[in-house]
């Protein structure tokens, strides 16, 4: 019931964002678009989260790592899709100066051996911008063993991770809504990883960075 729940209040403030932006008589105060246009007619902008300072609600499957711990306590995925490599996380969502713009959603899976990453970016008043990707879920488990970290230990250090199979990108663009409708263009998902508690807590700074180009 409690995982229920919170999942519900998530969902339905974001589902409220997304309503009030239909109704004429609520007008959202535009968040500064700090947007860097290129030569080539594209854009570039940056997001980041910190982590988990900014996690709202969170849960997964054990073999998606040490995030997979519910958050908070006791919320667990519900039991339909537990039998899946499953973790979902939203987040408060930063720009790139650290001040709180929207909300974010990062979902990703194991299935049938194939890796992937689904984000959703809403902005009130910007709308909601899509990304897609592939990283391995091991990948953040096996860069901090290298480093020295052992289970049940409390590590410290600094690890810069690039969340992908290829280095210089995570995955894709795949349009949105209002401001961000038919944009493509890449990501990249890197992760500055500063520590793990002895309980397997991880803090980190998650930054987004997005090239992106109308595609009309």
């Amino acid at each position: 019931m409690k995982s229920l729940f919170v999942a519900g209040v998530v969902l339905g403030v974001m589902l409220a964002l997304s309503v009030a932006r239909t109704y004429p008589w609520v007008h959202h105060p535009r968040q500064i678009s700090r947007t860097t246009v290129l030569y080539n007619g594209g854009r570039v902008e940056d997001f980041m989260i910190r982590y988990p300072v900014d996690l709202i609600v969170g849960a997964g499957t054990a073999e998606m790592g040490l995030r997979a711990k519910g958050f908070p306590a006791g919320v667990e995925l519900p039991g339909g899709i537990a039998d899946e490599s499953l973790l979902v996380e939203h987040f408060k969502l930063r720009d790139d100066q650290g001040d709180v713009i929207g909300l974010a959603a990062r979902h990703s899976s194991v299935i049938e051996g194939e890796a992937a990453i689904a984000w959703t970016l809403t902005i009130p008043s910007r709308g909601t911008m899509y990304l897609v990707g592939a990283a391995e879920p091991g990948q953040m488990q096996s860069e901090l063993a290298a480093a020295g970290r052992i289970d049940g230990q409390t590590w410290r250090g600094a690890i810069a991770l690039n969340m992908g199979f290829e280095r210089a990108r995570s995955g894709g663009i795949a349009g949105g809504s209002h401001e961000f409708a038919n944009l493509t263009g890449m990501y990249v998902e890197n992760w500055s990883i500063s520590g793990v508690s002895q309980a397997g807590d991880v803090r980190a700074l998650i930054k987004l960075h997005t090239v992106a180009e109308n595609d009309e």
